[in-house]
């Protein structure tokens, strides 16, 4: 008798709910838009638009069967931007770059599949490099440096497939540190 119940029960489910496709939405409160999104077969695939509750962008970027895919982009309640990145078979690919609230760059960073694979920088609030380096594979690899607020070298270190091979480090003054 139960799985009767549950058989019909299922069936008038599947048969009563019809996949999604085309583009959906859904307002705040107040009437403002709050997301748009598509869908094709009831997955998410294409445009995908979010807003803060004051009508200003806060998500845009893309899905393609049900994964973030190309570009997306995050953005402040100012409207500026917060991050912005790259999606590739499921994964981010490409460069990541984050600013703070005042437009300021904070890191760029790039990757291959997922995986940090290339240049990093990183810098301080007042624009200054904070680190610079590779990464290949994940791991550190080639020279990285880094740099006091005010622009001056502290370290450089060199690494081999994640492995420090050698490092130098200088004084406040500049010189080095034997």
């Amino acid at each position: 008798m139960n799985y009767k119940l549950l058989f019909i029960t299922s069936l008038l489910l599947i048969v009563g709910c019809e996949l999604k496709n085309g583009t959906y939405s859904d307002f705040y409160s107040n009437g403002q838009k709050s997301f748009e999104k598509n869908f094709s077969n009831g997955v998410e695939d294409g445009k995908w638009t979010h807003w803060y509750k004051d009508g200003v962008l806060k998500i845009k970027g893309n899905y393609k069967d049900g994964h973030e895919d190309g570009n997306w982009v995050y953005f402040y309640s100012n409207g500026g931007k917060n991050l912005e990145l790259n999606f590739k078979n499921k994964k981010i690919h490409g460069t990541w770059t984050d600013w703070d609230k005042n437009g300021q760059k904070r890191s760029e960073v790039t990757y291959k599949d997922g995986i940090h694979n290339g240049l990093s920088t990183y810098w301080y609030e007042n624009g200054q490099n904070e680190s610079e380096g590779t990464y290949k594979d994940g791991k550190r690899d080639g020279l990285w440096t880094d740099w006091d607020e005010n622009g001056k070298k502290l370290i450089e270190e060199t690494y081999k497939n994640g492995e420090l091979i050698s490092k130098k480090e200088w004084n406040e003054d500049g010189s080095v540190i034997e």
